[in-house]
């Protein structure tokens, strides 16, 4: 009987306790949310789920129990505690009443959260700016990493970082004038490492520059006057003062008269008596400051020694000869597009060049083109030519005045430097300038900054990143100054950050220059593939022309400058293939250069007589590896010389599981034996080991120094290797048969995704969406028709697996408007509780939405079924929305590269969603006519 009464006791504590705990967490999560509504983003995500988690708790205290006799007895009694020991159960009709109550209440609130988040307004606080720098685009953090972020600034103040109306990414230009008086003096100091800049000082009173300047190997010591002149009446008016100047000057002390737009006028020479007197204008000045013939030859040896087109011909002997084009004997003018008022016009690259140096008060140039399409050959032409014109004519005539400096962006973070002259002096330290000799260059307006490869810049995983990046860039914009940017248009996350970043159409600048003007990269036509291998055999080459003009899909890839030398390599491979009515895909393209690569690289060295420690096909696995790092690492295609021998030495430790199985070919099994063997009988450490095979990959492979960043990084030459390398790394992730090597690799694919919130094939989209090119050439139709890509930590809980598949279909039938019309609520379900691949795709019929009760009733049954996992789940139900979304996305990608209209309109319909995703797609993979 005590036990009883105890039960009883502790029952009526505990009903009453979670009462009460009921009560203020509804009284909580409305104060939340109430609070929240105009006054921070992240606040009313929590509130939303704070009051669907009271929604929950109160429904399932009203199911079990019959909370209308609970209420009248407490009104009755007067007493919480005597009308809980008189609890019933919940009726069948009480428990109907609760579950739709539950439900309506629950959609209710979640749709007042997504409006009050859609249509947020306030101030941008702390936790919003915390989630913004954690996320890749602008939809990501507004639902789990913004309930994350809030949570952790609810016990300490959670400020204001951007009152509302401000856009916290708002590129700003320096768009400075710069002081021709400060500007000549900087302009002196560079030229004469005699002149002390701390003993410089400016005269108010005699408008001119006193400096002091050493004889070091006579000890004397003189002074000069520099006279910074704008015009010629500037001088007539200081005639008084300039007279005290030649008073006082000795024969060793100099004036100089330094003017910004004219040489010197020679009445001013009266002046000047027995002293001497030089007069000089800025581009004198400049000429003594830097001298730029060094890096003229560079360029111009660079752009006529590169060699673009390597091919085996047959020689008269029948032996096989290796002829080399270079670059200069392969170029090709390309075309550019603008697209203005819907019309689309088109120039040579060379018009557009000269049109916008010929004057000053235009827009900064954005030249973007995808991948192959030849921004950097295009550009390091045009810097050879000017290269030619310096070397070989004294004068400059008004297009080549400017110095073109060509910093390639790739593995630089331009946001980590300090000032625009660190950054300068990075660059130009391998071509002998210093920082503040290119800066003068540039604020003397005598410069032309190209930064080429933005979309290769390190550090670019979020829009936050990127914003720095080009606020960083975007410093350089002084007035007067000449800009291009050159890269992908596919690096940024859509059209709108595009226009944001590269500051298009800003109504709001002062000046034009503080904007930039795209034009867009066309690829060849026949014409321009017949320019370009003009000086490769000509039965060669007209084979190429001829199939290209016939074969859609080998014109796809040709029409690519990058891609045309790999053809004209591989082109007794691919009319093989073409024989055998083989597909040809820029996978099978890539992959059988990369193979020639190798091969002849090997014949080289044996040639030489020297030893490779490791044949080809290893050195490529430990490739692929440092690829999957550098992907990781966001490295952008470039890396250390350490960090090449790090990959190395964790990769060898996995040789034995790779190489030495039953089924590795004979000499990659025996390579690896002799390995072992050499390392036991000399005691090396797997450190020395790494090291020795790190250079063979460096040396014999397929990178090569890197002369954007220094002979101590390297790069693939060839971006199209690192993009298939990729592609193909992650095709063997994915494969149905996943190998050792495989493995190994993907050990590397989590350096910093975690860091970066980036998982798997999501960040390949993100960083490397090009990749999927290939990816998708690796595999048959049918294996992508029926492959799902495994996206994020979902894999790991495989609970939320229903519910990714559940959201996929909200995706695709709530987008396109239909309330399954065309499907049973059986198969619904099933598909909702079971992966995708195991269900037949549902068919739709009809290109109209049909409502009908039966379609509204299984819509509300489907949602009454998945509400355990929306409550079960609900900090993971936001992000998974984005997991489904980018699930979706991958799978459009690999599809519409490989497979035809008829698949994509079984998957994807042919409605409102499916030109959805055409439209994104033509935006990050095409972005031309």
């Amino acid at each position: 009987m005590l036990m009883f009464q105890y039960q009883r006791l502790t029952k009526r504590d505990f009903m009453i306790t979670l009462l009460i705990l009921t009560l203020c967490l509804t009284l909580i999560s409305f104060g939340k949310f109430y609070y929240s509504w105009k006054q921070s983003l992240s606040g009313i995500v929590l509130g939303t789920i704070l009051v669907l988690v009271s929604i929950l708790s109160i429904s399932l205290m009203s199911y079990n129990i019959d909370t209308v006799h609970l209420i009248s007895k407490w009104i009755e009694t007067g007493s919480l505690k005597e009308s809980i020991t008189l609890l019933k159960s919940s009726t069948t009709l009480n428990k109907i009443v609760t579950v739709l109550l539950a439900v309506s209440s629950s959609i209710g609130v979640t749709y007042l959260g997504a409006l009050g988040i859609k249509n947020y307004k306030g101030p941008v606080r702390q936790s919003e700016w915390k989630a913004k720098t954690n996320c890749s685009n602008d939809e990501e953090h507004t639902l789990l990493k913004l309930l994350l972020a809030d949570m952790q600034f609810l016990l300490k103040p959670n400020n204001v970082v951007f009152e509302p109306g401000i856009n916290p990414f708002k590129i700003e230009p320096n768009n400075k004038a710069i002081n021709w008086k400060d500007l000549s003096l900087d302009l002196l100091l560079t030229s004469n490492s005699d002149i002390s800049a701390k003993k410089s000082n400016w005269s108010n009173y005699h408008c001119c520059h006193i400096c002091e300047k050493t004889n070091y190997a006579t000890g004397t010591k003189s002074k000069i006057y520099l006279f910074p002149l704008t015009s010629g009446d500037f001088l007539k008016m200081m005639e008084a003062r300039f007279q005290e100047i030649i008073n006082v000057a000795t024969s060793e002390d100099q004036i100089i008269f330094c003017y910004e737009n004219e040489k010197a006028s020679q009445e001013f020479y009266k002046f000047a008596h027995s002293n001497d007197l030089t007069s000089l204008n800025k581009l004198q000045l400049i000429q003594q400051s830097i001298d730029v013939k060094n890096y003229a030859k560079n360029i111009l040896k660079r752009f006529q020694e590169s060699v673009a087109i390597s091919y085996e011909r047959n020689s008269d002997s029948g032996s096989k000869l290796t002829s080399e084009v270079t670059l200069n004997n392969t170029f090709s003018e390309p075309r550019l597009y603008e697209q203005e008022e819907g019309k689309t016009n088109t120039y040579t690259f060379n018009a557009v060049i000269s049109s916008w140096l010929a004057n000053n008060s235009v827009p900064q140039l954005a030249l973007l083109g995808e991948f192959g399409q030849g921004k950097s050959t295009a550009l390091l032409e045009y810097c050879a030519r000017w290269a030619n014109n310096c070397l070989t004519s004294d004068e400059h005539d008004n297009e080549f005045s400017r110095v073109p400096l060509l910093i390639e962006l790739r593995g630089r973070s331009p946001s980590s430097f300090p000032t625009p002259e660190a950054m300068l002096g990075d660059w130009g330290n391998k071509h002998g300038f210093t920082g503040k000799q290119l800066l003068n260059l540039v604020q003397s307006k005598m410069a032309i900054l190209i930064f080429e490869g933005f979309d290769e810049v390190k550090n670019a995983g979020n829009k936050l990143d990127r914003y720095s990046q080009f606020n960083a860039l975007w410093k350089y914009a002084f007035q007067g100054s000449k800009i291009i940017f050159t890269g992908r248009p596919n690096f940024f996350f859509n059209e709108n950050e595009l226009n944001e970043f590269l500051n298009i159409n800003d109504t709001s600048a002062s000046a034009g220059t503080v904007t930039s003007k795209v034009y867009r990269f066309n690829f060849m036509e026949l014409s321009d593939i017949r320019k370009v291998l003009r000086n490769i055999e000509p039965v060669l080459a007209e084979e190429i022309i001829s199939r290209a003009s016939i074969d859609s899909s080998l014109m796809d890839i040709a029409k690519r400058p990058s891609m045309l030398p790999v053809i004209v390599s591989q082109w007794e491979r691919i009319k093989q293939s073409k024989s055998f009515n083989e597909s040809i895909t820029p996978a099978s393209i890539v992959k059988g250069y990369i193979e020639a690569t190798y091969v002849r690289k090997e014949e080289q060295v044996l040639e030489l007589g020297a030893y490779q420690i490791l044949p080809w096909e290893i050195r490529h696995f430990i490739t692929k590896a440092i690829a999957q790092f550098m992907f990781a690492a966001e490295a952008q295609n470039t890396i250390s010389a350490i960090d090449i021998d790090n990959v190395t030495e964790k990769v060898i430790k996995d040789f034995d599981k790779v190489f030495l199985r039953s089924d590795s070919p004979q000499k990659l099994r025996q390579a690896v034996t002799q390995l072992n063997l050499d390392k036991i009988e000399k005691n090396e450490t797997e450190r020395e080991v790494a090291e020795k095979i790190g250079s063979e990959v460096r040396s014999n492979g397929l990178l090569v120094p890197d002369p954007a960043s220094g002979s101590q990084n390297f790069y693939f030459p060839h971006k199209q290797f690192y993009e298939f390398i990729l592609g193909d790394n992650f095709a063997s992730f994915h494969s149905p048969n996943q190998t050792n090597e495989s493995k190994v690799i993907n050990k590397f694919s989590n350096y910093k995704l975690a860091k970066l919130g980036m998982h798997g094939l999501t960040g390949l989209m993100r960083l490397e969406p090009m990749s999927f090119i290939y990816f998708s050439g690796l595999f048959k139709a049918d294996f992508l028709r029926n492959f799902e890509p495994s996206i994020s930590p979902s894999k790991y809980l495989k609970i939320l697996k229903p519910y990714v598949n559940l959201v996929e279909l909200y995706l695709i039938k709530i987008n396109e408007r239909f309330l399954f019309p065309n499907d049973s609520i059986i198969k619904l379900i099933l598909k909702t509780l079971i992966p995708m691949r195991q269900i037949p795709t549902i068919s739709k019929k009809e290109s109209e939405p049909k409502y009908s009760i039966k379609s509204v009733l299984d819509l509300f049954i489907l949602t009454i079924i998945s509400m355990p996992y929306t409550f079960f789940t609900l900090p993971s139900i936001f992000f998974l929305k984005c997991d489904a979304e980018d699930s979706l996305k991958i799978k459009f990608i690999l599809m519409k590269f490989s497979c035809d209209e008829n698949a994509l309109d079984k998957k994807f319909g042919h409605g409102a969603y499916r030109k959805d995703k055409e439209r994104w797609f033509q935006e990050r993979f095409i972005n031309t006519d």
